[in-house]
C-alpha cells in the first residue's frame, strides 16, 4: 500500500512542477488570462516587498486580485530577465529559484533581484497558494 500512495505522491509532484513551469512560460509569453486560469478562484497571491513602497508587494485574493498584481507589475517594472531555476516539487508544493533583472519605471534604477517562490496546488491541480520570498530591501530602495 504504501508504494502505491508513493506513487501517486510523486505523480502529483510531477504534474504540479510540470504546472507551475507552465505558468512561467505563459507569464514570459504575456498570457496572463492563461495563468488566471490555472489559479483556484480563492487562491492567495503573496509578495515579500513593503506594500507602502513596491506597488505589487503584499497578498493579492483571488482571480482578480493576482490580475491588479500582475498590472501593477507591468505599470511599475520593465524586466530584462526573468529565469526560473532550481524547481523542487513534493506533493502539492513546488519551490524554485528566479533570478530577475529590471528596471524600475518611476526612478529608472536597474536591479539585478533574487527570488525564491514557493507555489502550493490543490488536488484538482491549480495553484491555491503562491509566495514570493527572499531580501527585498534592494527592490524596496529602486523605488525610493
Amino acid at each position: 500500500m504504501t508504494a502505491v500512495f508513493e506513487n501517486q505522491s510523486a505523480e502529483v509532484a510531477k504534474r504540479n512542477l510540470a504546472a507551475a513551469q507552465l505558468i512561467y512560460n505563459l507569464f514570459l509569453q504575456g498570457n496572463i488570462p492563461a495563468v488566471l486560469e490555472m489559479c483556484s478562484e480563492d487562491i492567495v497571491w503573496k509578495h515579500g516587498a513593503n506594500p507602502h513602497i513596491v506597488p505589487f508587494g503584499g497578498t493579492y485574493e483571488g482571480k482578480a486580485g493576482v490580475l491588479r498584481f500582475f498590472e501593477a507589475v507591468s505599470q511599475s517594472v520593465q524586466m530584462t530577465r526573468f529565469e526560473p531555476h532550481n524547481f523542487a516539487a513534493e506533493g502539492n508544493s513546488v519551490t524554485n529559484d528566479v533570478h530577475v533583472e529590471l528596471m524600475v519605471i518611476p526612478t529608472g534604477k536597474t536591479l539585478y533581484l533574487p527570488e525564491s517562490s514557493v507555489w502550493t496546488f490543490g488536488d484538482d491541480g491549480r495553484v491555491v497558494q503562491y509566495e514570493t520570498c527572499g531580501d527585498m530591501s534592494t527592490l524596496e530602495r529602486a523605488f525610493l
